[in-house]
C-alpha cells in the first residue's frame, strides 16, 4: 500500500514540473537543430565552397597609393 501512496504523493506535488518543462522545451528544440542540421548541412557546406572559390577568383582592387590616398581614384 505504501507504494500507491508514495506515487500519489508524487503526482499531486507541483515541485521540479517547471524544470521538466525546461528541460523536454530545450531537447526537443536541440533536436530540431540536429534534425535542421542534417537535412541542410551538404547543401550549406557546397555553397561555402563555392563562395570561397569565387572570392579567391576575384582580385582585390587597389584604390592608389602614396600618402594621400582617399579610398577611391
Amino acid at each position: 500500500m505504501w507504494v500507491f501512496k508514495s506515487t500519489s504523493q508524487f503526482l499531486d506535488e507541483e515541485d521540479g514540473a517547471v524544470s521538466t518543462d525546461w528541460i523536454v522545451l530545450t531537447a526537443f528544440c536541440m533536436g530540431v537543430c540536429v534534425a535542421a542540421s542534417l537535412i541542410t548541412g551538404d547543401s550549406i557546406a557546397d555553397y561555402g565552397t563555392e563562395l570561397g572559390e569565387t572570392m579567391s577568383s576575384r582580385g582585390i582592387p587597389t584604390f592608389g597609393s602614396g600618402s594621400n590616398n582617399k579610398g577611391l581614384n
